[in-house]
């Protein structure tokens, strides 16, 4: 079963610092990836060894470095999926190709994910931070690795991005008002967000806001007989937890019995396959 302290292994996924305040600096490359990661896992795939190569060859032939990026000023209205849709496939290329970057050092992984990041700088505005929450880790996670890796980012372009990221991004991340795995995934994107920024007092606000959180995600026997409530007014308990508040069992998760879908999102984050 799910436990909460899952959680906080999941954690460490987004970088490798110690998530107590005033313990120490954001490391860079963070999220997903620290250094020391990518290159155990470049070794491993430059020695031929499995599930490593599989792996590689798996995502290098996606051939994402041939995606055309689709940037665009604003994603109004949020009603619109197919916008959103190829926000988040932009940002996976971009991924794919940083780390297919990192692991081959073919310089064109790295100038299309550097195109596709560049490309974005012009976004202004987006009137759905949950779909905007889908999007953001993809190329924070690409981001992190292009600009720790001398993959050739101008220091210009950098700012560019991080001046789009800082004005554009940071806010929706902060400020949501919904539970569930919504509430989860914009905390996801407000962590990545933070450690792209090097903002360590977001970092920490964001830290603070996803231990509120996690106890009303996750129930455990020893919370009660219901579960902790976060976020709305006692008598929704039902609706949020899609099932009868008194037989509940250790470790279920407030969606558990909505669907498996929306629990994935609730627990490990955006899907980065």
């Amino acid at each position: 079963m799910i436990k909460r302290q899952l959680f906080r292994a999941m954690l460490a996924l987004f970088s490798l610092n110690i998530i107590a305040h005033g313990e120490t600096n954001l490391v860079h490359p963070g999220l997903l990836h620290s250094r020391e990661e990518l290159d155990f896992v470049k070794a491993r795939i430059a020695a031929n060894q499995e599930p490593w190569k599989e792996a590689f060859d798996r995502v290098k032939a996606l051939n994402p470095e041939n995606r055309n990026p689709s940037p665009r000023v604003s994603l109004s209205p949020s009603g619109n999926h197919s916008l959103h849709d190829e926000m988040i496939r932009d940002g996976s290329a971009a991924y794919a190709c940083a780390l297919l970057w990192y692991y081959s050092g073919d310089q064109e992984y790295a100038d299309h994910a550097i195109e596709i990041l560049n490309a974005w700088n012009i976004f202004e505005s987006h009137d759905n931070w949950l779909f905007l929450s889908w999007a953001v880790p993809h190329f924070l996670n690409a981001a992190e690795i292009i600009r720790y890796s001398q993959a050739g980012w101008s220091s210009a372009d950098q700012k560019k991005f991080e001046d789009m990221v800082r004005n554009y991004w940071l806010k929706p991340m902060q400020n949501n008002n919904w539970v569930n795995n919504a509430m989860h995934t914009s905390i996801e994107g407000y962590i990545a967000v933070a450690i792209f920024l090097d903002d360590k007092e977001e970092f920490n606000k964001a830290i603070d806001k996803w231990r509120h959180w996690v106890p009303g995600y996750i129930y455990l026997k020893s919370d009660g007989p219901t579960p902790i409530t976060r976020g709305r007014v006692a008598n929704e308990t039902r609706r949020y937890w899609s099932t009868d508040p008194t037989n509940l069992v250790n470790g279920q998760c407030q969606e558990t019995c909505r669907d498996l879908n929306h629990t994935k999102l609730g627990t490990f984050g955006v899907d980065c396959s």
